[in-house]
């Protein structure tokens, strides 16, 4: 591995999983405070993901990778989706829904309850 182009962490250091750990805690913590991607906001009552009161996703509706990316390229043909907007809503997919890890490991699709994934991400601070 070349260490002068990709940063390394050491996994077998105690100290730095700890801190690891303890900020992926920290910014969880602070997602269900204020539950907020830029213009992205979570409700969990609706379970919707809105561009103020502009634009909502539906996240119950959501059980494949090819519905995240729908809702991908729906918003991107928007003529008010900037680059920032779509970043954000990015964020905010790969926060709540982990589709690398959920919908789509290696490349191979699969389905998923979306409800299952946003309580996983949203556990790491009830866990704590």
């Amino acid at each position: 591995m070349d260490r002068d182009d990709d940063i390394f962490i050491d996994l077998s250091n105690e100290q730095t999983v700890a801190l690891i750990k303890h900020s992926w805690r920290d910014y969880v913590r602070s997602k269900k405070e204020t539950p907020r991607w830029g213009v992205w906001v979570y409700n969990s009552a609706l379970c919707t993901l809105a561009f103020d009161d502009y634009y909502k996703i539906d996240l119950e509706k959501i059980d494949s990778s090819a519905e995240i990316l729908d809702r991908i390229f729906q918003i991107h043909n928007k003529p008010w989706a900037t680059p920032q907007i779509i970043h954000d809503l990015l964020s905010a997919f790969d926060d709540l829904l982990n589709p690398q890890k959920v919908y789509c490991p290696s490349g191979v699709s699969k389905t998923h309850k979306s409800l299952d994934a946003i309580a996983d991400f949203f556990s790491v601070v009830d866990n704590s």
